[in-house]
């Protein structure tokens, strides 16, 4: 691409970019103009801080749009070959990318892909998870509160709303210290399942994409020990 081409799509003048192009250093090279060069040339978050630095002398100020809600085919390969139940998860729990292994043991994905509200909400929940306030719907709820100042939206709101009301201890203590977490524990948490009379004990492992951060890899880790009914 020219510099009259990316001059033209960032709005600027050829002389003005030209002069970035250049080397010229400018601090006052505005964060819009520095951000539109950032997309026409499809700059990654790395990237553009370069970009910022090398034009400007200063770093990238962050970017106010959020990361796309879905998963790249690296992401998916990995849970389609991971060989448990996987999924991938927003902040607010909607599920956007499963493997099979995760349709067999959570059917609800076919009608109700957000986890939270699934947990919280559907009285099917209750049956299927162990424990089902103190070691699931509780912890889940912390999550999203504990994500909720970052990521919060009204969806975000209305499914945390819906999953406070739907929990006995969560509506009674929410005038309380509130419990917040960022991360699920590894404690052994059981739950039933439809191909298996016995209950199955598992550890919840999660994931952080340092590529998405709204994106996170959830996985159960079967253990050979079984709960007690």
């Amino acid at each position: 691409m020219s510099q009259a081409e990316v001059a033209s799509l960032v709005g600027v003048s050829l002389t003005w970019y030209g002069g970035l192009e250049r080397g010229e250093i400018n601090p006052g090279y505005s964060d819009a103009f520095l951000d539109a060069v950032a997309d026409v040339l499809r700059l990654d978050c790395h990237e553009r801080n370069v970009l910022y630095q090398l034009a400007a002398g200063r770093d990238a100020v962050p970017s106010q749009r959020p990361p796309a809600l879905e998963v790249d085919e690296t992401v998916q390969r990995i849970i389609d070959q991971s060989g448990v139940p996987a999924w991938c998860q927003t902040p607010a729990g909607d599920v956007v990318a499963w493997n099979a292994e995760a349709a067999r043991w959570f059917p609800h994905l076919s009608y109700e892909r957000n986890m939270v509200r699934w947990i919280c909400v559907y009285p099917e929940a209750q049956t299927k998870l162990l424990a089902w306030e103190t070691d699931w719907a509780m912890p889940m709820i912390a999550q999203v509160r504990a994500a909720l100042p970052r990521w919060g939206s009204d969806p975000m709101k209305d499914v945390l709303a819906e999953a406070v009301n739907a929990v006995p201890a969560a509506r009674a203590g929410w005038r309380r210290t509130p419990c917040i977490i960022d991360h699920l524990d590894d404690r052994p948490r059981g739950l039933h399942v439809p191909f298996q009379q016995e209950p199955v004990v598992v550890q919840v492992i999660v994931m952080d994409l340092p590529q998405n951060p709204r994106i996170r890899v959830m996985q159960l880790l079967p253990q050979e020990q079984q709960p007690s009914a």
